[in-house]
């Protein structure tokens, strides 16, 4: 049975064309060739008719989407939209903002952002008619269309990033057309990731690689007054002379970043004065010591410098002697990235950090990992010689230098990976740290055995004042548990508790049974002392109520008994929880009844 659709329909346009039908009723391709030519013209006015049905179909749909919710969305709305997603999805190599400018995942050509506007012509006009969203410019994913998104660009300033190897002929010539006077006038940043030297391939890089380096070098001659972010990779700053590249003129230059750039870092590029962000990665295939002694020299040329990131401090033990750095003093500094740092070849990273003058208030994050095969004692005192140059926030042998912290933060996750060690976190924030903002203070690292320094760490900050703890723990231990003693006993003023994990049982079992006060306990009893008289608030996530594990006695106490002793214990001495938070916790539920005897307020949610 045919669809009563497609019946209606059909009735319809036979309804429509039913007069001009009529003249060709009873003609088939069969009859004589003088019957048909004679109805030529009724043929053409049935297909005249039949255009005009289509187009009036075309504009019936038209108007129908235009009362859809996406073709309701204001051009405002929807501009806002695409530019967004030209911004994190690129039609090019994929460029982050972050770590490194330079991401290129191989065989990976895509559209990115264009294809959001192949939904309707309308997107596809407004797209077209806003030459900014064409101004990222990205090669070599995108190389069949930079062109193209030159022309759309028009006059508006772009951003181009590409990676320039040995056998890219066409995206040579393109980068090449990119810098000539007709585009880089309104050229906004510059992105090049050359093709790095190795011993293996030292023929083939002098013969293929070295020749075209050098001519995009030379071709940045021509002045750049629009350009703001500059970054280059795998250059090797020594072979050329940077100092008046783009003719001396980059009045808006604000973003530099160097990646495996070999050869002296003390190098004269014109606007370093007003550079903001400073971005650099280091190895030992690229830098070696007493090039990295020159660090401190372009840094001071940078005194409005707001962002620092360093990357892969990591060299050869034959060069961990210790390097001489002169103070560099960066007062307007708001954030210091360390990524990736080597606690092997802690010794240029305890000189380099010795050195910096950072203001108070300035952001710091370290990322450190070490040797599987390093020693405990090694490791311990390694973190001994990095923390204090580490969380200096001010001249040396100053108390108020010390920072004090309103929030703590210990994170002890599983690694994703089998092989790899587990990832542990320290972070510090402070009152005037929005909530969406990064804490003050943030120590990531590798190694299990660094959790041994954990005391090192929590000493040095003014304890004093912090009311919030926060412990994330998927691997931890009770050894581990005996570094928090003591900076526990130093903070007061602790109001709440939050801890979530699979490894909270130790830290549990550390609150609830704290240790004798002090070894001269008034009137000669030996009293025991209580961590937080001031706490009021605590929170468990994804524990276990109902496992039980052995003590150090050999009895069994579960996660269970453990909470109910440290809450029972604090009534006791007349310091009584008056808030208790139970959520995605496994057994929890029998225990809710004794818990609200002695705390005010016990919530228990179920994930």
């Amino acid at each position: 049975m045919a669809d009563t659709t497609e019946i209606e329909a059909q009735n319809f346009w036979v309804s429509c064309l039913h007069a001009r039908l009529l003249e060709i009723d009873g003609v088939s391709g069969s009859d004589p060739y003088e019957t048909v030519v004679e109805l030529l013209p009724e043929l053409k006015g049935i297909q005249h008719a039949l255009a005009l049905a289509q187009n009036a179909l075309v504009l019936a749909h038209a108007r129908v989407h235009s009362l859809t919710i996406t073709g309701r969305l204001p051009s405002e709305v929807l501009l806002h939209v695409f530019t967004c997603l030209s911004e994190c999805d690129p039609a090019s190599s994929r460029i982050h903002e972050g770590t490194s400018i330079f991401y290129c995942k191989a065989n990976d050509p895509h559209l990115g952002w264009i294809v959001a506007t192949h939904v309707c012509r309308r997107w596809r006009y407004l797209a077209l008619s806003t030459p900014r969203l064409w101004s990222n410019v990205g090669a070599p994913f995108a190389l069949p269309w930079v062109n193209e998104m030159l022309v759309r660009s028009e006059q508006h300033p772009f951003t181009l990033s590409a990676h320039v190897g040995a056998e890219d002929d066409e995206l040579y010539d393109l980068v090449l057309k990119a810098l000539s006077p007709d585009h880089v006038w309104r050229m906004k940043g510059l992105h090049i990731a050359f093709e790095g030297q190795s011993s293996y391939m030292d023929k083939f890089w002098l013969r293929n690689v070295e020749p075209r380096t050098s001519q995009v070098v030379e071709a940045l001659t021509h002045p750049a007054p629009a350009l703001e972010s500059l970054a280059f990779s795998h250059l090797a700053l020594r072979t050329y002379d940077l100092r008046n590249i783009f003719g001396s003129n980059l009045p808006r230059l604000r973003r530099l970043c160097l990646h495996y750039c070999s050869g002296s870092l003390d190098v004269d590029l014109p606007g370093l004065e007003n550079i903001v962000n400073f971005e650099i990665t280091v190895n030992i295939s690229a830098v070696s010591l007493t090039e990295l002694q020159e660090l401190p020299l372009l840094l001071k040329k940078m005194p409005r410098l707001e962002n620092l990131v360093i990357n892969d401090v990591n060299h050869s033990p034959h060069t961990t002697n210790g390097a001489t750095f002169d103070p560099v003093p960066l007062p307007c500094l708001k954030s210091f990235y360390l990524k990736r740092a080597n606690m092997w070849f802690h010794h240029d990273l305890i000189a380099l950090l010795g050195k910096l003058r950072l203001p108070p208030k300035a952001r710091r994050e370290f990322e450190l990992y070490d040797r599987k095969d390093l020693e405990l004692n090694s490791i311990v005192w390694t973190m001994e010689q990095v923390v204090p140059p580490a969380t200096a926030f001010g001249d040396a042998g100053d108390p108020a230098a010390r920072l004090s912290p309103s929030a703590i933060e210990l994170v002890c996750n599983v690694s994703n990976h089998a092989y790899d060690d587990p990832l542990f976190s320290f972070k510090a924030r402070v009152d005037d740290d929005p909530p969406w903002s990064k804490p003050r203070f943030t120590m990531n690292w590798t190694s299990r055995q660094a959790l041994n320094a954990l005391s090192v760490l929590f000493g040095a900050f003014e304890l004093h004042a912090v009311t919030r703890l926060v412990f994330s723990l998927c691997n931890f231990d009770e050894i581990t548990c005996i570094e928090l003693r003591d900076a526990f006993g130093r903070m007061p003023a602790v109001r709440e508790i939050v801890m979530r994990g699979a490894s909270i049982r130790p830290l549990l079992r550390l609150l609830a049974n704290p240790g004798p006060a002090s070894p001269e306990a008034e009137g000669g009893q030996d009293l025991q002392q209580v961590f937080f008289p001031d706490l009021t608030a605590l929170s468990i996530t994804e524990g276990n109520f109902a496992g039980a594990a052995a003590d150090d006695e050999g009895t069994d106490m579960a996660l269970s008994d453990l909470l109910l002793k440290f809450i029972q214990r604090r009534a006791a001495m007349n310091v009584p929880l008056h808030f208790l938070k139970i959520a995605g916790c496994e057994g929890a539920e029998p225990l809710l009844a004794q818990l609200r005897c002695h705390v005010k307020d016990v919530r228990s949610v179920d994930y």
